[in-house]
């Protein structure tokens, strides 16, 4: 069963914006706000939710730290972390706190365009199951949205898990 964890470790990730010459992380400097849906498993209903998350850029290092809190009903959270710009911008590395109680997950990515594709893997806190995961990031100017999808390795059991839309 994959969990809500999943998807607010997606959304902690959220650190893109439109491409500019220096970088595409600078412009995501500042706050953000938005809502969405969410699964807490692969079988589970869809769920509204909505995060503040305050983005600071560091120009030295090409890091976006992240922090900020999302809720659904019943469920409010705290989320951080980080992700470094590699390769000139095609590649990103990052570090992500899995407010659930999972743990920190490493998290990669590569862009293509205005959209970032993250992988991650990780175990289900509760079920201590391996579960694999996509985010998509599709960048518009002051606005993102985050689709993820994740599968259950020993079941194949897969489901599109939430998409959430931020804005400034």
């Amino acid at each position: 069963m994959i969990r809500l964890a999943s998807i607010v470790v997606a959304l902690v990730c959220v650190a893109t914006g439109p491409a500019t010459a220096e970088t595409i992380l600078a412009p995501i400097d500042g706050p953000w706000t938005g809502s969405g849906w969410v699964k807490r498993s692969v079988s589970g209903a869809p769920e509204a939710i909505r995060c503040r998350i305050t983005a600071n850029y560091q120009r030295n290092n090409r890091r976006l730290a992240l922090n900020g809190k999302c809720a659904s009903p019943g469920k409010a959270v705290k989320v951080e972390g980080y992700i470094d710009e590699l390769e000139g911008g095609k590649a990103y590395a990052g570090v992500w706190s899995n407010p659930f109680g999972a743990g920190a997950r490493d998290i990669r990515g590569l862009r293509n365009g205005d959209i970032i594709t993250f992988q991650v893997r990780g175990k289900d806190p509760e079920t201590q199951q391996d579960v694999s995961a996509t985010m998509t990031w599709h960048l518009s100017p002051d606005e993102f949205t985050i689709a993820s999808s994740g599968t259950v390795d020993d079941t194949g059991e897969s489901a599109d898990l939430s998409e959430i839309t931020l804005k400034r």
